[in-house]
């Protein structure tokens, strides 16, 4: 009977199971129907007649289009609105436009700018994800569903349900918008274009493995990117031998491949030749008249047991 309450009836809670259980003069603890009986995983599942809404992005993704505003302030403490489009499938970014005065009228205008600058592909957009504010209207949703679009509006205050294009407002703000002083439309408008060719050419997206939004890329390749070598810095003068020692040098133990350095190994002998408690042996002393250290005629005693 709990588990027939509970189908029937997917917004009640064990409480008010257990309620109408009491109405009925059935004796159950109200432990028995939360933990027992109707268990949190079956209220959820019973509630949830389709996909969530992540599950639901991903299978559309490919024909889904987010579309929000962003405000900028500039120097003149003046405050312009960008409306800005983002492809979930692709990520490519498209700007919509820039405006002190975002008025129902001149966003349906966007929206007709974007249709003629996507051409067919217009037709593919499948969803239209958008808030709920004012400056959206019914005819900006009239150009989308014109070509079979359909309007997905977010919840009040959910604006995780536009996460993606919420990215894309941060990613401006954080890479660009952040650090350059804006004077007036003109001078945004401009800035936004410059950026809006990097963001879809040069700029890798994790959400499509690291790919770039209009390059051509094989499905399963990550584009990763080389270290930079690091250039030694320039020597000052340039007319003078360079005195700078290499990290690889003050090593003694080399590795297979590496030749011999005959700066280290001069400092070593001579090193050993010169110190009264270290021994000698012919390998040495060749070595040494090889790198000119000890001079033919200037053997160094060798040192012997003493008794």
């Amino acid at each position: 009977m709990v588990l027939r309450l509970a189908r029937e009836n997917p917004l009640w809670g064990h409480r008010r199971i257990h309620g109408e259980l009491m109405k009925l003069g059935v004796s159950v603890a109200p432990s028995t129907c939360g933990r027992s009986c109707v268990p949190r995983a079956l209220i959820r599942r019973l509630r949830r007649s389709g996909p969530t809404w992540r599950q639901f992005l991903a299978a559309h993704a490919a024909g889904i289009l987010a579309v929000d505003f962003l405000h900028v302030d500039t120097v003149l403490l003046k405050r312009i609105y960008v409306l800005v489009f983002i492809e979930h499938g692709t990520r490519r970014m498209h700007l919509g436009g820039v405006t002190a005065h975002p008025a129902g009228d001149w966003s349906v205008q966007q929206a007709r700018n974007l249709a003629f600058t996507l051409g067919e592909r217009f037709e593919d957009i499948r969803f239209l994800i958008r808030d709920r504010g004012s400056n959206v209207t019914a005819s900006f949703d009239a150009v989308f569903q014109a070509g079979g679009t359909r309007i997905v509006r977010t919840a009040v205050r959910a604006p995780r349900m536009n996460a993606i294009c919420e990215r894309l407002a941060g990613t401006l703000r954080r890479e660009l918008l952040d650090g350059v002083l804006i004077l007036g439309e003109g001078h945004l408008r401009a800035v936004l274009a410059e950026y809006q060719v990097h963001y879809n050419t040069a700029r890798p997206h994790q959400g499509i493995a690291q790919r770039v939004p209009d390059g051509r890329h094989d499905g399963g390749h990550l584009t990763v990117a080389r270290p930079r070598p690091r250039a030694h810095p320039p020597k000052t003068r340039p007319g003078r031998p360079d005195q700078r020692i290499c990290a690889r040098r003050l090593i003694s133990r080399r590795t297979a491949g590496h030749s011999a350095d005959p700066i280290f190994d001069r400092h070593s002998l001579r090193w050993s030749l010169h110190d009264p408690y270290a021994l000698a042996g012919e390998d040495v002393i060749e070595r040494g008249r090889e790198l000119g250290v000890v001079m033919p005629d200037e053997e160094p005693e060798r040192a012997g047991p003493t008794g």
